[in-house]
């Protein structure tokens, strides 16, 4: 996945020859960058299933690797939060264009289309 995202970067700075990027693609370099700069989470422990006898148990160590167990599922400390999802141009332009008589309207629209996208 890192890998994917290095290379979306290097594609977008590189071979986009607009001068200057249009807001967007700055948007989406910034938000692939502060993805990449996240530390990956490790799991502390793994649920797995034995697949002979059907008992799960809780293991520090990934069963998959362990014979006689079927399934395994990473278990975390924390939850992995959401990755906040925000506006596409088309949003935004519908947002700006849209009913929107004043900056106020144009706030509101934002703040609710971005609600109903990340809740």
């Amino acid at each position: 996945m890192k890998e994917a995202l290095k290379l979306a970067v290097d594609v977008l700075n590189e071979s986009w020859h607009l001068t200057p990027k249009p807001d967007y693609v700055r948007v989406a370099i910034t938000a692939i960058e502060a993805a990449l700069a996240q530390p990956v989470q490790e799991p502390v422990a793994w649920l797995t299933k034995n697949k002979f006898s059907n008992k799960v148990d809780l293991d520090e160590k990934n069963a998959k690797e362990t014979t006689g167990w079927s399934a395994a599922f990473p278990v975390y400390t924390i939850p992995q939060q959401r990755r906040w999802v925000g506006l596409t141009h088309d949003e935004r332009y519908e947002c700006v264009h849209g009913e929107s008589v004043d900056a106020w309207d144009i706030a509101e629209a934002v703040e609710t289309r971005l609600k109903w996208k990340n809740t």
